[in-house]
C-alpha cells in the first residue's frame, strides 16, 4: 500500500481550514494545517508537503500570491504544486490569472468549493 500524500492548508478561517481538512482526510491524505503564511513556511519545514492549498487573502491582501512565489524558491518545495482558494478573486475586474502573473499555480479554485470539485482538483495536481 502507498503512503498517504501530505497536503498543507493555509487559511486565516479556521472553519475554512476544518472543513477542507475533513474532506481531504476523508479522501485518504494527510493534512497539515497552517493560519498564514509564516506557519506555512514552517509547517513545510517540518514536514514537506506533497501539495499546497492556500487562501489569497491571509494576513494581507495578497499574501497566498506571496507565498506560492515563497515556496516555489525554497528548495523543499520549490516542485509542490499549489492550488489557490479564494472568496473574491473573481470579483475583481480586469486582474489577471495567476499564469499571467507568473505565479507557480496549478489551479485557482472560487470559495466556496465543492467537495467533489476540490479532491479532483487535489487528484490532478498531484497527477492521480
Amino acid at each position: 500500500m502507498s503512503a498517504k500524500k501530505t497536503i498543507l492548508v493555509v487559511d486565516d478561517e479556521p472553519d475554512l481550514r476544518e472543513t477542507v481538512s475533513m474532506i481531504l482526510t476523508e479522501s485518504g491524505y494527510h493534512v497539515l494545517t497552517a493560519a498564514d503564511s509564516a506557519e506555512a513556511v514552517e509547517a513545510a519545514q517540518v514536514e514537506t508537503p506533497d501539495l499546497i492549498i492556500s487562501d489569497v487573502m491571509m494576513d494581507t491582501n495578497l499574501a497566498g500570491f506571496r507565498l506560492s512565489v515563497e515556496f516555489s524558491k525554497m528548495e523543499a518545495t520549490a516542485n509542490v504544486p499549489i492550488i489557490m482558494l479564494s472568496g473574491v478573486y473573481k470579483e475583481i475586474p480586469d486582474l489577471p490569472s495567476p499564469e499571467e502573473c507568473g505565479l507557480p499555480v496549478a489551479a485557482f479554485l472560487e470559495k466556496p468549493v465543492k467537495p467533489e470539485e476540490l479532491v479532483e482538483h487535489v487528484r490532478k495536481a498531484l497527477g492521480e
